[in-house]
């Protein structure tokens, strides 16, 4: 294929593509690839709008602010000899034609990849948002909008489109609708890692706290040396000598006359990390269980291995619950393991609930 005619194909191909799914259901679709689709209380679900600038497959609308979320799913890439439309990334091609008809416009629009842990979280190879103002029969009724594409390789493109006003007032509820729709998680509940397995888990009860801790987890009882605040510890010893991976979990209930939730935080960042570790903000928003203060932590154990500290605080209660992981490992996981295994961390932190 000659270099012209491709691109023209990169032109039009994008705009053809959505709407291809027209005449199947929404849920079909969702119910044939095994996406995950759910959304909150707070929306209902409304009719979509026939308009001249972007087919879509559903939509829902908050039931007292002024937002409106709307969905569609793209198709994989077409196979063609001689072209990858893989390697030569049509997917963000598409993704910024549908930011493109949204907004009727190509020069007006701020462009932000997501991140490595946030990609996780939507089980997605590439993603990114599009921020822009609505400016099209599409957008009518709404000012500004933001453009969630994610991208798996061999799988349809899923687009989350955003409409609102003024972003501070839907701010949160944004932030928890976010991952309303993403790809299936593929990770191998059953795997074992080195001897290790997280699923099935058994659940702990720890003061207040239940958490869901691996089975082959050993428990034991202690007091903090120097402040005698209680420590619950799980230890998943190494299975093989050569391939070592051992899991420590410490539970603490630390008493705010010895230290506040902020200092506990502080001092976690400056003694327990390599160097500084980073905040999972995403993971926050999507916790089944919230508390008043929430904070996540991970980054390189300062002694060994990789590290992860979470820390929960109900207005209610005078304590702070601290959950210290520590994964050492030898020698390091292929990425794809590893980053089933930080997955399964977010699972354990997933399972807590405080009474």
């Amino acid at each position: 294929m000659k270099p012209n005619i491709l691109y023209i194909f990169l032109f039009l191909f994008p705009s053809f593509s959505l709407f291809t799914w027209q005449g199947e259901s929404f849920e079909k679709i969702i119910k044939d690839y095994q996406f995950q689709f759910s959304f909150s209380r707070d929306f209902q679900k409304i009719e979509t709008k026939e308009n001249p600038n972007l087919y879509y497959d559903y939509a829902i609308k908050h039931s007292i602010k002024k937002l409106e979320i709307r969905y569609f799913v793209g198709l994989p890439a077409p196979k063609m000899d001689g072209v990858d439309f893989e390697k030569i990334g049509l997917y963000k091609q598409q993704a910024l034609t549908t930011a493109a008809n949204v907004c009727q416009c190509m020069d007006k629009i701020n462009k932000s990849d997501l991140s490595a842990d946030t990609l996780s979280l939507f089980n997605a190879d590439w993603g990114a948002n599009f921020f822009l103002e609505a400016t099209s029969e599409f957008g009518q009724g709404y000012k500004y909008s933001i453009v969630t594409a994610v991208h798996k390789k061999d799988l349809p493109d899923l687009y989350t489109i955003f409409l609102f006003d003024d972003f501070d007032s839907v701010k949160q509820e944004i932030q928890k609708a976010v991952f309303n729709l993403k790809f299936k998680q593929e990770s191998n509940l059953d795997k074992s890692y080195r001897g290790v397995k997280f699923i099935p888990a058994e659940k702990q009860v720890v003061g207040d706290m239940t958490i869901s801790i691996p089975n082959l987890a050993n428990r034991s009882e202690s007091l903090h040396n120097q402040d005698k605040y209680p420590i619950t510890f799980f230890r998943i010893d190494c299975q093989n000598e050569k391939e070592c991976f051992s899991i420590m979990i410490a539970v603490s209930i630390i008493p705010e006359s010895r230290f506040t939730f902020e200092q506990l935080v502080e001092e976690a960042k400056t003694n327990e990390f390599e160097k500084s570790p980073h905040e999972m903000v995403k993971w926050l928003e999507i916790l089944k269980f919230k508390t008043d203060k929430t904070t996540i932590l991970l980054g390189p154990g300062k002694v060994l291995g990789t590290k992860l500290i979470a820390f929960y605080q109900k207005n209610d209660k005078k304590e702070t619950y601290r959950i210290n992981m520590s994964l050492v490992y030898h020698p390091n996981f292929p990425e794809e393991d590893w980053k089933n295994i930080i997955t399964h961390t977010f699972f354990i932190l997933d399972s807590v609930t405080i009474k």
